[in-house]
């Protein structure tokens, strides 16, 4: 299937599913997806085989965050580990009004979205360096933490702990998850997700999956 059927297709499915892009969003959704195939020819920002994957996997993945947050709209996310974007760039570009801190210790990466957030005009601030470190210095509040496909669950409240008690932080894991929460069992208020057989069935990367909200 071509780049721009695809992405026909996902809007599709994105409005069966409530979420309606305005036509700005969709150009500046299309220029993200040519951004992210064109570094790649220079710059290993995603796998050379996740590269055929980049809508079905990675925007449809980061859409289904947007779908669990858009009833109650986010006003300040910390996105961690963003790597390439995913969900931070799409929850940029979604919530306009809110304000997205992006976070990797990956140099190339952040100069990566860098640019892109420059080039679609995103409300957004890109940090590169290491969690740990940025938490010491950060002296904005979060209300939403997003991860994906970076720790498990034990390592996310380790690494976020300090804003959990003023934010809720969302992943996504499979569904024998609780086995990674080991250290902060008693301590983690979790509600599950459960991702519907709409979003499984038109990304089998989401079959299996469960999308968890935590706060302590």
């Amino acid at each position: 299937m071509e780049p721009l059927e695809e992405l026909y297709k996902l809007y599709s499915f994105l409005n069966q599913q409530g979420i309606a892009l305005e036509s700005a969003q969709r150009e500046k959704l299309e220029h993200y997806y040519h951004a992210l195939l064109s570094f790649s020819l220079k710059h290993s920002i995603i796998s050379k085989n996740d590269q055929n994957y980049i809508i079905s996997k990675h925007f449809t993945g980061s859409f289904h965050f947007i779908k669990i947050l858009m009833n109650n709209p986010p006003q300040n996310i910390l996105d961690l580990g963003s790597g390439a974007g995913f969900p931070g760039v799409l929850l940029s570009l979604f919530f306009k009004k809110a304000r997205v801190t992006m976070i990797d210790s990956v140099r190339k990466k952040t100069v990566f979205l860098s640019r892109v957030i420059k080039e679609l005009d995103l409300n957004a601030t890109v940090i590169n360096d290491r969690i740990e470190n940025f938490l010491l210095y950060n002296e904005r509040p979060f209300d939403i933490i997003t991860a994906r496909a970076l720790a498990s669950v034990d390592d996310l409240v380790e690494m976020s702990r300090s804003l959990l008690k003023n934010a809720e932080l969302h992943t996504v894991k499979g569904p024998d998850y609780q086995k990674e929460i080991k250290k902060y069992d008693s301590l983690c208020k979790i509600k599950e997700f459960p991702i519907s057989k709409e979003w499984s069935s038109f990304s089998e990367f989401l079959d299996n999956k469960i999308h968890i909200s935590l706060t302590i």
